[in-house]
């Protein structure tokens, strides 16, 4: 609606009634009073306000990994089982390797006899009772049954599927006495004690974030009490999707309440902060003859006043110019009001 026609509506409040009197009597003209419009103010006042977006998320483990057997075989036995917390080198699995083990149990023994002859050459060849090169024999001798026993206890840790990082047994996939090929992806395990949530940041809001920034944490099950859960950035994206054109983010946390693998939550992110400003709701703002209107109530009536819009916030506005600290801005009953008409305030 403009200005003129909204001074239209009121315009036959101003006509002039004339009554005639007898005799000849002057012609009295009287004027009908306007009805002041009734209006709720709200006084103008800086205040600090937070331009904060809100994005979902997917809460992940921070380690996903698998374990394998590095020798194709049948299970001989699984000492974990799902659930279970494990240690980094800890043995989950082990196939059946008969022959391995033979192999491994062979070369120790061969290996401590090699010690016993090396001790025993050590010590007649500091007694002169033996040349240098039956020493040197059994010194080589010593060293071929430490890399023979070396590769085959390399060999035997093959058959063993182990844990490479310290977490939970997420799965294990065959069952005592089922074959397994080398190399098959057998056990899952899953970091559990630190989290992550991959967020994807519209282009416009890159800008705006910064390695370290500290998120608020939403859990869909304790939103209802307004409870939040302090997170921070922990990897940005250098390069955007060419197709979304959004920029890959990752929060880091840990587990509390509402916060496991799996579950969906929603992350409070800030944009700016601004301090100082005028912030005054969207709905007393109008945009008559496109141009920005608020109406401030000035002793007894509505002054319109043209003012300047930073920021939308929600259902707020930043406002850069226009206002004063002080001012009576009319936030109901503005939409029946034009310049210098007669209001009354109401609570």
């Amino acid at each position: 609606m403009t200005e003129k026609m909204r001074k239209n509506i009121f315009i036959l409040l101003l006509i002039p009634f004339v009554w005639g009197c007898k005799g000849g009597e002057k012609n009295e003209v009287r004027t009908a009073v306007i009805k002041p419009v009734e209006v709720v103010v709200t006084p103008v006042m800086k205040r600090d306000i937070k331009d904060e977006y809100t994005l979902p998320g997917l809460v992940e483990a921070w380690d996903v990994v698998t374990a394998s057997v590095e020798i194709s075989g049948h299970v001989k036995s699984i000492m974990k089982k799902e659930g279970d917390a494990v240690k980094a080198g800890e043995t989950i699995l082990k196939i059946n390797t008969d022959t391995v083990e033979s192999g491994l149990k062979s070369s120790g023994i061969q290996l401590e006899m090699a010690k016993k002859d090396y001790g025993r050459a050590e010590s007649l060849y500091n007694n002169d009772a033996i040349s240098q090169k039956s020493f040197d024999d059994a010194s080589d001798r010593l060293q071929l049954m430490k890399v023979n026993y070396k590769q085959a206890r390399d060999f035997y840790n093959k058959s063993m599927a182990i844990s490479p990082i310290e977490g939970v047994i997420d799965r294990i996939i065959p069952e005592t006495g089922e074959f397994v090929s080398a190399g098959q992806p057998i056990v899952t395990i899953v970091r559990a004690d630190k989290l992550k949530i991959q967020l994807n940041i519209p282009e416009k809001d890159h800008q705006y974030l910064n390695l370290g920034q500290t998120v608020e944490i939403y859990p869909d099950n304790i939103n209802s009490n307004g409870l939040a859960i302090e997170a921070s950035i922990g990897y940005i994206s250098v390069t955007s999707n060419p197709q979304t054109l959004a920029y890959r983010a990752r929060v880091d946390t840990e587990p509390g309440e509402g916060i496991a693998v799996g579950k969906i939550v929603r992350v409070k992110i800030e944009r700016q902060v601004y301090s100082d400003a005028f912030v005054i709701p969207l709905y007393a703002l109008m945009d008559i003859d496109g141009k920005k209107i608020v109406y401030i109530e000035n002793n007894g009536f509505a002054k319109r006043t043209e003012v300047s819009v930073g920021v939308y916030i929600g259902t707020d506005v930043v406002i850069t110019s226009g206002l004063n600290d002080g001012d009576r801005l009319i936030t109901t009953g503005q939409q029946f009001l034009y310049d210098n008409i007669p209001v009354r305030v109401t609570e």
